[in-house]
């Protein structure tokens, strides 16, 4: 796995309006030059790339709950082509892998672009001793078969943390039931947030892409409404990308749980200067790109959290 720290928090943004296969492609190759291209580091020139979707469940592209199988099949031919060797897998909280795989039409897309879609994967454990937080993480063994992980993340709303994006995306790499566990010792937004964190540092992606063509308003991650955005973002720093997604969804970035704990992370930003002043947008400007009437979360205190998402 690459242990690269980002050198900056350069994020980009590429205006596309729908999932034609073509148009996909090209915007995302666009996006990924302008983010500053994928950091791998094989010596050989080929890496094993796990590409980490947004799946919650098994939902239909249609609802806009999952990444899209356009944004999937174009980053595998963008990979494929590169000489890469792709996989991709997920364990949604409300669905088995193969189950979400099948109905986002993920599986499909991932496999017809020359990649392979894992089926069946085992359990290892991730030492963390950085962690502010969570030491040991219970990981799939998907992780032991590759040498980088690229997080395949959705514009969409979340009920506990405002936001779902980069960072939380990473948490389908902990298998099934044992992501209940971690509700049930955090219940609160603040030590859910840090265990989110921590787990992107013990397992840091080395590249994010943002489908945000359609993404999701209201009460998300599952039952919000679909909203046309128009837009795939991309960076190498998944906690800038957070902030600028929120950004555009009309929050505070910084405000947000999970984006406020990582903004207090040497991995990501240097400590000496503000957040924003770190953070370029390359593609647009935030006066563009900011979505005004985006239907957002609410801001609450952590009284039942989890029983109000649940």
């Amino acid at each position: 796995m690459s242990d690269t720290i980002p050198p900056k928090a350069l994020v980009a943004v590429e205006r596309c309006s729908s999932y034609e296969q073509e148009g996909v492609y090209q915007a995302l190759v666009k996006v990924i030059e302008a983010a500053g291209g994928i950091p791998l580091s094989s010596p050989e020139g080929k890496s094993r790339i796990l590409l980490k979707p947004n799946h919650l469940s098994a939902s239909g592209p249609e609802k806009a709950v999952t990444t899209h199988p356009a944004v999937m099949g174009a980053m595998t031919r963008y990979l494929v082509e590169a000489g890469h060797e792709v996989y991709a897998w997920d364990s949604p909280g409300f669905a088995g892998p193969d189950a979400a795989g099948a109905a986002s039409g993920n599986r499909k897309a991932v496999e017809s672009a020359g990649g392979t879609w894992v089926t069946g994967a085992g359990e290892y454990e991730e030492a963390n001793p950085g962690g502010r937080l969570v030491r040991r993480f219970v990981l799939s063994d998907v992780l032991k078969k590759v040498d980088a992980v690229i997080s395949m993340a959705k514009f969409k709303n979340h009920q506990l943390l405002y936001t779902t994006g980069a960072l939380k995306n990473m948490f389908g790499l902990v298998p099934g039931l044992r992501k209940a566990q971690f509700h049930v010792r955090f219940p609160d937004k603040e030590h859910f947030a840090r265990m989110i964190v921590d787990l992107n540092e013990a397992v840091p992606p080395v590249f994010t892409v943002m489908d945000g063509i359609i993404g999701m308003e209201g009460h998300g991650p599952g039952n919000g409404s679909p909203r046309e955005i128009g837009l795939l973002l991309a960076s190498q720093n998944p906690a800038a990308l957070d902030i600028v997604f929120a950004d555009i969804a009309g929050y505070d970035g910084l405000s947000l749980p999970v984006q406020a704990e990582a903004a207090e992370r040497e991995r990501w930003f240097d400590q000496d200067r503000p957040v924003r002043e770190q953070i370029h947008i390359a593609g647009a400007s935030m006066d563009e790109l900011r979505i005004p009437d985006f239907d957002r979360i609410e801001k609450t205190g952590d009284v039942d959290m989890i029983g109000r998402f649940l």
